[in-house]
């Protein structure tokens, strides 16, 4: 595993002579400039170490044995370098020691001057390879992802095609993330992205937002196709987070997707579904530039004048404004009939009570009226996925890593509205009660009425109560009593699967082929195994 060098390593533990500080009398001295003092050169010998090392099914593990190792021999290492592979590189880490490398001058004059360094050259490496599956030892993919979420208390649950052990749908969501939905229900957003695995499915995400004005994503779904079925089941599966069934969303905002928007008041009957401004503008604009066509003169002004004229109808607040604004648009584009139709049958009739101001002022969507968060979480998470290639475990591992940082930044913001305040809110009689009670956002849009959303500033707690399933227990204990040893082996089976996640027999979604690169003229249909195929609606069963 490991090729340690012959080179020897100074000796780094022992310990530095520091002087006491002396007060001398302030009496200007001549710069003197000291000679240096050569440190004795106290080698170490590591021709002893580092090589009884065994196979470690885990990289963490083997790690740990080195730093074992190089405590022994009396100084400290830590991971220089570290490849998980690709393009032909086999996966390695590379262990130097913690006083390695070579020491940089700081450019700069910094107020206190250092008079050591803790680099002194030393040449130590060690070099480690490990196979990609050694990451999670014997366990499969969806193994390691179950187990993931069972470390990390998430919530999740999946479902499989037909009668298959195949992940079609697979939902998880943060402990704290559960929190934050049942304090902040108010709004909801939701879009899917694409390109983050290398199965090539959808990633659905929901996001929410605080009293503080800070998104925070609810929960993701990986999803296999973007149909009624799919947004059903992971819609109702965010909807059990809500711990209260007289809790939920007001508003819930999403793009023109038709499945999608047909799901909404299917799963949430109460609440308001709401259109995108932003996606239906600039379908308007690019249909209005598909009518006019490319040789059409000043298109630029044209596309400016429709900027205007359909904010106009868009912001419309009372329904004389809105007769007016629509009345101004088809007279400034009367030149164009065919897009005048297509504004009013496709966009206006159907969907006006969910975008026009008139009618979306009606419920309290906090400002929410475009998916804008939720493409801008797209953005967040994309810098932790960097590819397509990787598997579910690594888009999860990427999605934990950012819901740390953004949970830090909600909690964050909750102390500084609970313990600072603007300036121009200060001393001031209008603001005394409110100052330290509500979020410093809500300050600056203050109406008659303060909504108790921007009042919680703190993330709801666990409540005390546990689930009674003593019932339950006592049914299966009483089905295993009279069943025979058949029946009785496979409940065991299935308790098995609850109980321990890292032994399931699921399996992730087979990889789509790549069509890129085929031969012009040429067309070949490749079906995936009979077991892999999609059963239908009435054949998938629910796993949790």
């Amino acid at each position: 595993m490991v090729e340690p060098p012959l080179e020897l390593k100074p000796n780094i533990d022992e310990p530095a002579i520091e002087q006491a500080n002396v007060v001398e009398p302030d009496v200007e001295q001549p710069n003197v400039v000291e000679p240096a003092v050569e440190q004795p050169n106290i080698v170490v010998n590591t021709d002893n170490y580092f090589f009884q090392c065994e196979k470690y099914k885990v990289r963490d593990e083997m790690i740990e044995w080195c730093r074992k190792e190089a405590t022994k021999a009396g100084f400290t290492i830590v991971i220089g370098k570290s490849d998980n592979g690709g393009n032909r590189r086999k996966p390695y880490f590379l262990l130097s020691c913690s006083r390695g490398g070579v020491y940089k001058e700081n450019k700069r004059k910094l107020k206190k001057q250092d008079t050591a360094t803790k680099t002194l050259k030393c040449l130590f490496r060690l070099r480690g390879y490990f196979s990609k599956k050694s990451l999670r030892g014997e366990m499969s993919e969806m193994q390691q992802l179950l187990k993931c979420c069972e470390t990390h208390k998430y919530f999740y649950k999946c479902r499989t095609v037909g009668e298959s052990k195949t992940i079609q749908d697979f939902f998880w969501a943060h402990p704290e993330s559960v929190k934050l939905f049942n304090t902040f229900p108010t709004v909801l957003m939701m879009d899917s992205t694409y390109k983050t695995n290398k199965y090539k499915m959808s990633l659905f995400e929901i996001v929410g937002v605080t009293s503080t004005e800070d998104s925070f994503n609810v929960g993701y779904a990986f999803i296999a196709n973007e149909k009624e079925d799919n947004f059903i089941w992971t819609l109702e599966t965010c909807k059990s987070l809500l711990k209260s069934k007289d809790t939920f969303p007001n508003v819930i905002v999403t793009d023109r997707d038709k499945s999608l928007m047909n799901v909404v008041p299917i799963v949430f009957p109460n609440s308001t579904a709401l259109v995108c401004r932003y996606h239906v503008a600039k379908n308007v604009r690019a249909k209005f530039k598909a009518f006019c066509g490319a040789k059409e003169k000043n298109l630029d002004q044209l596309l400016n004048t429709l900027t205007f004229q359909w904010e106009s109808i868009v912001q419309s607040s009372s329904e004389e404004s809105y007769t007016s604004a629509v009345a101004e648009f088809r007279k400034v584009f009367e030149k164009y009939p065919n897009f005048l139709n297509y504004v009013e049958t496709t966009v206006l009739d159907p969907v006006k009570e969910n975008l026009v101001s008139l009618w979306t002022n009606r419920v309290m969507h906090i400002g929410n009226t475009t998916t804008n968060r939720v493409e801008s979480q797209h953005g967040v998470l994309k810098e932790y996925v960097t590819d397509c290639k990787g598997n579910l475990v690594r888009v999860w591992d990427a999605t934990n890593q950012m819901l740390s940082n953004q949970l830090n930044k909600i909690k964050t913001s909750f102390g500084q509205s609970t313990t600072g305040v603007e300036h121009h809110f200060r001393n001031n009689f209008l603001y005394s009660k409110l100052v330290y009670n509500i979020s410093r956002q809500a300050l600056h849009f203050i109406r008659d009425e303060i909504n108790t959303h921007w009042k919680r500033l703190q993330i709801g707690e666990d409540d005390d109560e546990r689930v009674d399933c003593s019932k339950e227990f006592n049914a299966i204990q009483e089905r295993l009593n009279s069943s025979d040893y058949a029946m009785n082996l496979q409940i065991r089976d299935q308790l098995r699967q609850i109980a321990y996640s890292e032994i399931t027999s699921l399996t992730p979604p087979v990889k789509q082929f790549e069509t890129k690169g085929s031969k012009k003229g040429e067309s070949q249909l490749i079906l995936p195994p009979e077991s892999h195929r999609y059963g239908s609606t009435s054949m998938l069963r629910l796993l949790e």
